[in-house]
């Protein structure tokens, strides 16, 4: 064998390890409190975020309505999920709607490091599709809703 054959036999033995669902070693997307969005749990397919302002209208006799700007409404989240539990395993749904009860804020951290911010999990909705002759969703989908609590 060659010096060349070993270096892809190396490389191919590496990047199969970093493919594996089992190394934990998937770059992660962002991460919610301990729970890491990743290709290897719940992959984030993309973000959306809403954020309100508050305005109290005065009304004025034969004129538009004054407003008044009284403060920033609730910013929301919205992340939609994709997990194969037959490559992922199902483990990582559960353990992100386990940390949902805890009734605590978490904090959102960007893949980059930076610290979005407190947030609370609003809501969770669950899809199953793809099913197995044992009844085994191939595919689970989830969308979370996740409000600023600062």
């Amino acid at each position: 064998m060659s010096i060349l054959d070993n270096i892809r036999r190396d490389a191919k033995n590496r990047l199969g390890k970093f493919l594996s669902s089992q190394t934990g070693n998937a770059p992660v997307m962002f991460m919610l409190g301990g729970f890491k969005f990743s290709i290897a749990s719940a992959a984030v397919q993309e973000w959306s975020r809403s954020t309100s302002y508050r305005w109290a209208a005065q009304e004025r006799f034969g004129k538009v309505d004054a407003l008044q700007f009284t403060g920033y409404g609730p910013e929301r989240w919205t992340l939609p999920c994709i997990v194969f539990p037959d490559w992922q395993g199902i483990r990582s749904t559960y353990q992100i709607i386990a940390v949902a009860p805890e009734n605590k804020p978490l904090k959102l951290i960007s893949a980059k490091g930076n610290v979005i911010g407190q947030y609370v999990i609003e809501s969770i909705e669950e899809t199953q599709s793809f099913f197995k002759p044992d009844g085994d969703a191939r595919r689970l989908e989830f969308v979370m809703t996740i409000r600023a609590f600062d």
